[in-house]
Protein backbone atom coordinates (compact mmCIF):
# COMPACT_ATOMS: atom_id res chain seq x y z
CA UNK A 1 0.00 0.00 0.00
CA UNK A 2 0.98 3.21 -0.71
CA UNK A 3 1.13 5.73 1.77
CA UNK A 4 -0.02 9.16 1.01
CA UNK A 5 1.12 12.16 2.11
CA UNK A 6 -0.05 14.97 4.68
CA UNK A 7 -1.04 18.16 3.01
CA UNK A 8 0.87 21.47 3.89
CA UNK A 9 -2.08 22.60 5.70
CA UNK A 10 -5.08 20.84 7.31
CA UNK A 11 -7.99 20.77 10.54
CA UNK A 12 -11.11 20.21 12.10
CA UNK A 13 -13.38 21.14 14.86
CA UNK A 14 -14.86 19.39 17.72
CA UNK A 15 -18.37 21.40 18.56
CA UNK A 16 -20.02 21.16 21.62
CA UNK A 17 -22.79 22.86 24.36
CA UNK A 18 -18.97 23.70 26.88
CA UNK A 19 -15.51 23.39 26.92
CA UNK A 20 -13.09 24.23 30.19
CA UNK A 21 -9.51 23.98 30.67
CA UNK A 22 -7.94 21.77 33.56
CA UNK A 23 -5.04 23.20 35.54
CA UNK A 24 -2.39 21.26 33.82
CA UNK A 25 -3.98 22.39 30.80
CA UNK A 26 -6.24 19.58 29.07
CA UNK A 27 -9.38 20.21 28.05
CA UNK A 28 -12.30 18.98 28.51
CA UNK A 29 -15.37 18.87 25.49
CA UNK A 30 -19.11 18.77 27.20
CA UNK A 31 -21.50 17.82 25.00
CA UNK A 32 -20.12 17.00 21.68
CA UNK A 33 -21.81 16.43 18.46
CA UNK A 34 -20.05 13.69 17.40
CA UNK A 35 -21.50 13.25 14.30
CA UNK A 36 -21.31 16.32 12.89
CA UNK A 37 -25.16 16.95 13.44
CA UNK A 38 -27.48 18.94 15.96
CA UNK A 39 -31.12 18.29 16.44
CA UNK A 40 -32.58 21.03 18.27
CA UNK A 41 -36.07 21.29 19.53
CA UNK A 42 -38.43 24.49 19.09
CA UNK A 43 -39.15 26.53 15.70
CA UNK A 44 -36.26 28.72 14.27
CA UNK A 45 -35.24 31.37 14.98
CA UNK A 46 -33.81 29.77 17.92
CA UNK A 47 -31.29 30.92 20.34
CA UNK A 48 -28.73 28.06 21.56
CA UNK A 49 -27.80 28.94 25.20
CA UNK A 50 -23.89 28.52 25.00
CA UNK A 51 -22.27 26.86 21.52
CA UNK A 52 -18.68 25.94 21.84
CA UNK A 53 -16.14 25.60 19.21
CA UNK A 54 -12.37 23.76 19.55
CA UNK A 55 -10.75 24.84 16.33
CA UNK A 56 -7.33 22.95 15.19
CA UNK A 57 -5.15 23.72 12.09
CA UNK A 58 -1.61 21.86 11.27
CA UNK A 59 0.22 23.65 8.94
CA UNK A 60 3.63 22.15 7.75
CA UNK A 61 6.86 22.93 9.30
CA UNK A 62 8.44 25.92 6.87
CA UNK A 63 5.39 27.11 5.26
CA UNK A 64 3.92 28.35 8.75
CA UNK A 65 1.86 31.36 8.26
CA UNK A 66 2.15 33.62 11.47
CA UNK A 67 -1.77 34.27 11.27
CA UNK A 68 -4.67 32.58 10.89
CA UNK A 69 -8.43 34.45 10.16
CA UNK A 70 -11.18 31.88 11.41
CA UNK A 71 -14.48 32.59 9.78
CA UNK A 72 -17.62 30.79 11.18
CA UNK A 73 -20.53 31.11 9.19
CA UNK A 74 -23.85 30.38 10.17
CA UNK A 75 -27.18 28.77 8.54
CA UNK A 76 -28.15 31.31 6.03
CA UNK A 77 -25.12 33.26 5.93
CA UNK A 78 -23.58 34.13 2.81
CA UNK A 79 -19.96 32.75 1.47
CA UNK A 80 -18.85 36.32 2.04
CA UNK A 81 -20.67 37.18 5.39
CA UNK A 82 -20.07 34.97 8.54
CA UNK A 83 -21.15 35.46 11.67
CA UNK A 84 -18.09 35.75 13.22
CA UNK A 85 -14.80 36.37 12.36
CA UNK A 86 -11.06 36.61 14.37
CA UNK A 87 -7.88 36.24 14.16
CA UNK A 88 -5.46 34.11 15.85
CA UNK A 89 -1.78 34.14 15.79
CA UNK A 90 0.60 31.33 15.30
CA UNK A 91 3.93 30.75 17.53
CA UNK A 92 5.87 28.87 15.82
CA UNK A 93 8.57 29.60 18.70
CA UNK A 94 6.16 28.54 21.27
CA UNK A 95 5.74 25.05 19.52
CA UNK A 96 9.43 24.74 19.52
CA UNK A 97 9.66 25.60 22.87
CA UNK A 98 6.79 23.00 23.79
CA UNK A 99 8.48 20.40 21.16
CA UNK A 100 11.92 20.76 23.28
CA UNK A 101 9.88 20.54 26.62
CA UNK A 102 8.69 17.10 25.43
CA UNK A 103 11.79 16.18 23.63
CA UNK A 104 10.68 15.80 20.32
CA UNK A 105 13.48 14.98 17.74
CA UNK A 106 13.64 17.72 15.30
CA UNK A 107 13.17 15.38 12.06
CA UNK A 108 9.78 14.26 13.76
CA UNK A 109 8.56 17.71 14.21
CA UNK A 110 6.36 17.67 10.87
CA UNK A 111 3.87 20.74 11.88
CA UNK A 112 3.08 22.98 14.20
CA UNK A 113 -0.62 22.80 15.44
CA UNK A 114 -2.80 25.52 16.79
CA UNK A 115 -6.36 25.47 18.87
CA UNK A 116 -8.33 28.53 19.26
CA UNK A 117 -11.32 27.70 21.24
CA UNK A 118 -14.27 30.09 21.03
CA UNK A 119 -17.33 29.48 23.20
CA UNK A 120 -20.62 31.74 22.28
CA UNK A 121 -23.52 32.60 25.11
CA UNK A 122 -27.09 32.69 23.19
CA UNK A 123 -25.71 31.45 19.98
CA UNK A 124 -28.67 32.76 17.33
CA UNK A 125 -29.83 30.09 14.39
CA UNK A 126 -31.76 32.08 11.98
CA UNK A 127 -32.78 28.66 10.25
CA UNK A 128 -31.92 24.94 9.78
CA UNK A 129 -28.69 24.88 8.00
CA UNK A 130 -24.89 24.22 8.10
CA UNK A 131 -22.43 26.11 10.52
CA UNK A 132 -19.28 26.33 8.73
CA UNK A 133 -15.90 26.91 10.08
CA UNK A 134 -13.13 27.98 7.43
CA UNK A 135 -9.76 29.24 8.31
CA UNK A 136 -7.76 31.76 5.68
CA UNK A 137 -4.46 30.80 5.61
CA UNK A 138 -1.92 32.66 3.30
CA UNK A 139 -3.53 33.40 0.38
CA UNK A 140 -5.94 30.19 0.37
CA UNK A 141 -9.47 29.18 2.26
CA UNK A 142 -9.64 25.91 4.23
CA UNK A 143 -12.60 24.19 5.40
CA UNK A 144 -12.10 23.44 9.04
CA UNK A 145 -15.45 21.98 9.83
CA UNK A 146 -19.21 21.83 9.70
CA UNK A 147 -22.22 21.06 11.92
CA UNK A 148 -25.65 20.02 10.55
CA UNK A 149 -28.03 22.09 12.59
CA UNK A 150 -31.64 20.34 11.76
CA UNK A 151 -35.07 20.36 13.95
CA UNK A 152 -36.25 17.28 15.99
CA UNK A 153 -38.84 15.64 14.39
CA UNK A 154 -42.88 16.96 15.10
CA UNK A 155 -43.77 13.87 16.95
CA UNK A 156 -47.74 12.79 15.47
Amino acid sequence: MIEQEQPDVFGYTVFCDDIRQETTGKLIYIGVYHERTMVVHGTFPLTLPRLSFAISTLQKIGSVSPTIKIRVFAPGDPDDAPSIEAEAPVAQDEADLKANLIDVPEAQRKFVTMTTVMQFDNFQLKEPGLIRVKADIGDKRYSIGSLRITAAPKSP
